[in-house]
């Protein structure tokens, strides 16, 4: 798993050297032990609000696979997903999501509106958190610390 994390680290950069935040995800497919897909996030590139990691991995793995749902498939991702992409990661039927750090502001899996916890949804997400947590947290607080 940690290898995972090194990707998502590795897109995390990517991000901030196209000074977007430094988020990252990808989509994996366990039964077939591979990445499907991977992402940065990409909204000030593309002067669009929605272009969030999570969303551009989900819809690249969609593409890819000629699917418009994800079931049995992992997201990973380097921080807490937000409300706009835990709906999307719902609507997808993603199986499970492992992130790096949770986000006390905006996320919307177990912070805020704890989607993740629900249990009158219609579908369930495993969610599991903290890996190499200081890590992606370092890199996020840097990049915001050189923006102000």
């Amino acid at each position: 798993m940690n290898y995972i994390f090194d990707i998502l680290y590795q897109q995390s950069i990517k991000a901030q050297k196209k000074k977007e935040v430094p988020i990252s995800a990808l989509i994996f497919d366990p039964k077939n032990n591979r990445i499907v897909s991977k992402s940065h996030n990409q909204n000030i590139q593309d002067y669009n609000p929605c272009s969030h990691a999570e969303i551009i991995s989900i819809i690249k793995a969609c593409n890819k696979l000629n699917k418009n749902r994800l079931d049995g498939m992992d997201l990973y991702c380097s921080l807490e997903p937000c409300l706009m992409c835990s709906s999307v990661i719902f609507q997808s039927k993603i199986r499970r999501v492992y992130f790096a750090t949770d986000d006390k502001k905006n996320g919307a899996l177990i912070n805020n509106y704890k989607l993740g916890l629900k249990k009158n949804l219609n579908h369930r997400i495993d969610i599991y958190y903290g890996f190499q947590e200081e890590k992606f947290s370092k890199l996020l607080k840097k990049f915001f610390k050189k923006r102000r």
